[in-house]
């Protein structure tokens, strides 16, 4: 069986996280935002799924890793204080 390719987008920067944010605002699109930390159990056990939702629904899949230098005041604004 062949595997396909990840369609997760992994945004790095609040920037980039703000404007995924805005896009899917502006048009209307329903997106899956899934903020993880790789210590996270949790978020290990979920993202196959969320891997087999982003094939399903592409273009629209973003990873946010929590533990990312610089998203701290980004995802206090978002009220995400936990994973």
């Amino acid at each position: 069986m062949e595997i396909a390719p990840s369609n997760v987008v992994l945004l790095r920067w609040g920037d980039q996280v703000t404007s995924a944010l805005k896009k899917a605002n502006r048009e209307w699109l329903r997106t899956i935002f899934h903020f993880t930390a790789a210590w996270c159990g949790p978020c290990t056990t979920i993202a196959p799924v969320i891997e087999e939702l982003s094939h399903k629904f592409p273009n629209v899949t973003n990873k946010i890793d929590v533990d990312q230098e610089g998203l701290g005041s980004l995802l206090g604004n978002l009220q995400i204080y936990s994973v």
